[in-house]
């Protein structure tokens, strides 16, 4: 009788144990599925707001390219700045790599605005541009930059049309 009472005592305590065991499992994925669930809503509004962001960027009349810390292109919106690779002085001579604006910017991660460069189109021609260059910092980290330039051509033809009407007045 003592033997019996002993399994039937023993057993009640490990049926105890599984339903508290089943009760923390059932509270465990419950947990998941509801952080499951949130992380699907939070990744809908990442795409959301990319989406507005990327929608936003292709409009802006001007060149933006985005380039992250290994200076790969992550974004561009296509505006003038897939002809205009190659980038000279005022005077026509190209650029070296090391002194281009992007690259002052991954050195130093302080913005530049230049209007001291020409660009090169595909068909030879050299152009004006007005440029800025800023850093993307997170956390105190350099993450990427934002390559932001437009063609000046005619603000350059306007400013030397109104040189040339004052020295003739």
């Amino acid at each position: 009788n003592n033997n019996l009472n002993s399994e039937i005592e023993g057993r009640e305590k490990v049926r105890k144990a599984l339903t508290s065991q089943n009760k923390f499992l059932e509270n465990i994925k419950t947990a998941s599925l509801n952080i499951l669930e949130d992380l699907k809503e939070e990744k809908e509004n990442v795409e959301k707001a990319k989406a507005k962001d990327d929608a936003i960027l292709s409009s802006i009349g001007d060149a933006v390219v985005v380039l992250d810390q290994r200076k790969r292109i992550v974004f561009i919106n296509g505006k003038l700045y897939n002809s205009a690779w190659h980038m000279h002085t005022k005077k026509g001579k190209l650029v070296e790599e090391e002194n281009r604006p992007i690259n002052y910017v991954f050195r130093n991660k302080e913005k530049v605005s230049t209007s001291e460069f020409l660009y090169e189109k595909s068909d030879g021609t050299l152009f004006p541009v007005a440029q800025t260059v800023a850093p993307i910092i997170l956390n105190d980290k350099l993450i990427g930059i934002v390559d932001i330039f437009r063609d000046i051509t005619q603000e350059k033809e306007v400013d030397r049309m109104k040189t040339e009407f004052v020295s003739i007045a």
